[in-house]
């Protein structure tokens, strides 16, 4: 059962947290659990889980008489009809949601606002506090002690240096990469070695290594995994590289060495160029003999793409894309576009590529690419397209390695500088993710333990 607790005018949060808790009364004497969530937009949202044997339309109607006996006990404060004539000063205690052909029945916190706020769930300490508040993003980042776990078989316990930040945190964070919560976070980071467990033959204690993908929990001062993608590192790679580097630098390595092998005569189109991927992919491109255009969106970003090699930049901000591509082209295209921005740049994208060309999307930072009409890859000129991620090139040892390797060369010889644009300490991780989410970083972000 799900009810929305909407404040009218003149009412606010603390009277919703009011009416939550005569809501509560109400659901325990039905024998039913509450948990509510700040929406992140105005109000609050009860929900209260059910055994399945209910229909909606039962469960509408049994939501309905709740919110007019509510209204009948507190006249004052609470309403259950929709007349927003009537709502001045009063919450609205909407049972709608509970309709089997609604589908808003999930928390939503899209606001056009300078900092925006964001659905998260509370406990009833949290509500009944007289002080409680809307959640910004970094906000919901809890910081919390506990013991480092022993290494199991096949497992070694590192003590990290350094950690690095990306945006698929932010996305596992959020929902739209699914995890089980509540979870620890980060994928990558890089430290020494204090504890091996049973069965590990390769790694000892006081190796110098670096680490890259599940399970998550890198964003800790200890990090127990299994041995699975973790490497030894070269003398030449300090730990602040590896952590900036290992999931950016190997998601460019397979984009330029595998998704499409640049083979140093191309012109190709790069968005995101001044960020933690772009940075690496620019400078490796360059190395290559590849004319790199890169997207970003101020000038000073323009400034940092070009020292890390990109031939030329589009603003765009000021300036159209598409236009530009074609001017730099001579009206040829590229032969493939890395996309990292996803639904704000798709189109764009498209219009970018040469007849055959090649479309990498292989971010979200705007938001996931939907409702994509496959007719429109044949009339934009028999178009290919692909949506890789890191792991699914991280198929076996000998792959990782591999990849690793070439990483580590490139940066070993001077062809890639990890550029650390931001350090963070850990205990800041929720700033340096708002930070990123805002797009104000530019190269690799770490977290220093």
């Amino acid at each position: 059962m799900v009810l929305d607790l909407d404040p009218g005018e003149g009412a606010g949060l603390a009277e919703c947290a009011r009416v939550a808790a005569w809501c509560r009364e109400i659901l325990t004497d039905m024998g039913l659990e509450s948990f509510p969530v700040t929406s992140g937009s105005k109000g609050i949202h009860l929900y209260a889980p059910l055994d399945g044997s209910a229909s909606s339309e039962e469960v509408d109607q049994v939501a309905h008489e709740l919110a007019r006996a509510l209204e009948t006990d507190h006249p004052e404060e609470v309403i259950s009809t929709q007349s927003r004539s009537k709502r001045t000063g009063k919450v609205l205690v909407d049972w709608s949601q509970n309709n089997g052909k609604k589908t808003t029945v999930c928390p939503y916190s899209l606001r056009g606002r300078l900092r925006p706020t964001v659905a998260a769930p509370r406990t009833w300490e949290e509500i009944e506090d007289p002080a409680l508040a809307h959640l910004e993003m970094a906000e919901v980042l809890e910081r919390v002690e506990v013991e480092p776990a022993a290494p199991a078989a096949g497992e070694v316990r590192i003590k990290n240096a350094a950690i690095g930040l990306n945006f698929i945190d932010i996305y596992l964070r959020t929902g739209l990469y699914p995890a089980e919560l509540p979870s620890g976070m980060g994928q990558e980071g890089a430290g020494t070695i204090d504890a091996v467990g049973a069965d590990v033959d390769n790694f000892a204690v006081g190796d110098r290594v670096a680490y890259v993908g599940s399970p998550l929990g890198a964003y800790a001062e200890y990090h127990t995994r299994p041995v699975t993608n973790v490497i030894k590192l070269p003398d030449a790679i300090s730990c602040e590289q590896a952590a900036a580097a290992m999931l950016k630098g190997l998601t460019a390595q397979y984009l330029l060495r595998q998704t499409y092998r640049l083979q140093g005569d191309e012109t190709i189109l790069l968005h995101a160029a001044a960020g933690g991927v772009g940075s690496i992919a620019c400078q490796w491109a360059s190395a290559l003999g590849v004319k790199v255009i890169g997207t970003v969106s101020t000038a000073e970003k323009a400034e940092r793409a070009k020292r890390n090699g990109a031939w030329a930049t589009i603003n765009y901000t000021q300036e159209n894309v598409v236009e530009r591509v074609r001017e730099l082209t001579a009206g040829a295209g590229c032969p493939v576009v890395y996309d990292s921005v996803g639904k704000a740049t798709w189109e764009d994208s498209l219009d970018c590529l040469m007849r055959r060309g090649l479309m990498v999307s292989y971010g979200n930072a705007s938001g996931p690419v939907e409702n994509v009409n496959l007719a429109i890859l044949n009339q934009k000129g028999s178009l290919f397209v692909t949506r890789p991620s890191l792991f699914g090139y991280l198929g076996n040892r000998e792959q990782f390695e591999t990849m690793c390797a070439d990483l580590f060369d490139v940066i070993a010889s001077g062809d890639v500088h990890i550029d650390i644009g931001q350090r963070y300490a850990l205990a800041d991780a929720g700033q340096a993710q708002q930070a990123l989410a805002d797009r104000q970083t530019t190269g690799s972000t770490i977290l220093v333990p």
